[in-house]
């Protein structure tokens, strides 16, 4: 055995414990950046409050959800639905929080129903404090202007049967099954193509389109599309939103690579709409993203144009 490592050893772990003890405590207290939990003197200088208890979000009205601290502090801020169990969440860090909220909820959950619904503020190291608030869902009119929902409710017409030789007609249209319902819930609307070893294109469907002067007088990047897109996982199935701007036509590809439902958002001038005005109707195309003579399928639902930004993030 060696000796004088292990008094080495012993002579090393002795001036660690001596140099611990002989720290200043207070400077272990001094922490770099912001603390993680509120401090001992944390307080409330404004209570978790909404500027009415109930509210019809079909006015187009916003609830502000407010509280005020005396220090910064990590947050979170939570709505959920006692009946739909549909969520917004709202993170942040500060001294106070003012959110107008207008009804939507996040990605990938039920969308809110007439309910009361419970907004809990969270935060780091506390329990949580709660208030409710009794609302009618929103009926994303004063979100945008929404195109189709398949479930009645939308402006242009319905999109009908699509054509084309190689839609499979009887999977095709508005559909209620076999897919689960997207978020939105309801019908929505299938083009399903059947494989041909010479085939890129399966065919298609039209939409008139006239958007009200609110949409027309906003620049195409200040102007974005959004609808729940459903993919199978294939990589395959290519869908073409094409823009009729006037006599022009002005595409958007998107490659459904994903499972399941999700919406999707890009902005007209991402398709090369140049003047929002001039847009006068809409094309839904089916074809293949990769390979020939395979089969391709595609399902939307809740088609709605949003201005400023996507519908998740209003």
């Amino acid at each position: 055995m060696n000796t004088f490592k292990i008094y080495k050893d012993i002579l090393f772990l002795l001036t660690l414990v001596i140099c611990l003890m002989g720290c200043d405590r207070q400077k272990l207290d001094d922490h770099l950046g912001p603390l993680l939990c509120p401090s001992e003197n944390f307080q409330f200088t404004e209570p978790l409050n909404t500027s009415v208890s109930a509210i019809d979000f079909t006015t187009g009205q916003a609830v502000l959800i407010s509280s005020k601290f005396n220090e910064d502090v990590a947050w979170t801020l939570t709505i959920k639905g006692s009946v739909s169990n549909a969520t917004k969440t709202y993170t942040g860090r500060s001294k106070q929080i003012a959110i107008n909220w207008k009804g939507n909820a996040d990605q990938g959950l039920p969308f809110f129903t007439d309910e009361t619904c419970v907004i809990e503020l969270t935060l780091s190291c506390s329990k949580g404090i709660t208030t409710s608030l009794a609302i009618q869902a929103n009926n994303f009119n004063n979100f945008g202007y929404l195109l189709q929902n398949f479930d009645g409710i939308g402006k242009p017409t319905v999109l009908g049967a699509p054509g084309g030789t190689k839609i499979v007609a009887a999977s095709s249209g508005i559909k209620n099954t076999p897919l689960p319902p997207s978020s939105q819930g309801g019908n929505y609307y299938s083009m399903v193509g059947q494989s041909s070893v010479d085939t890129w294109y399966f065919g298609g469907t039209y939409s008139a389109v006239n958007f009200p002067a609110t949409i027309d007088t906003e620049s195409p990047s200040n102007v974005y599309y959004n609808a729940f897109v459903h993919g199978n996982g294939t990589k395959n199935s290519l869908l073409t939103v094409t823009f009729r701007q006037g006599s022009v036509n002005k595409n958007y590809n998107i490659n459904p690579n994903w499972e399941g439902w999700k919406m999707v958002s890009f902005k007209l001038s991402d398709a090369g709409v140049t003047d929002v005005a001039l847009v006068n109707g809409m094309d839904y195309s089916l074809g293949t993203a990769l390979t020939q003579g395979r089969d391709a399928e595609v399902h939307i639902d809740f088609i709605i144009v949003t201005t400023d930004a996507p519908f998740y993030d209003l």
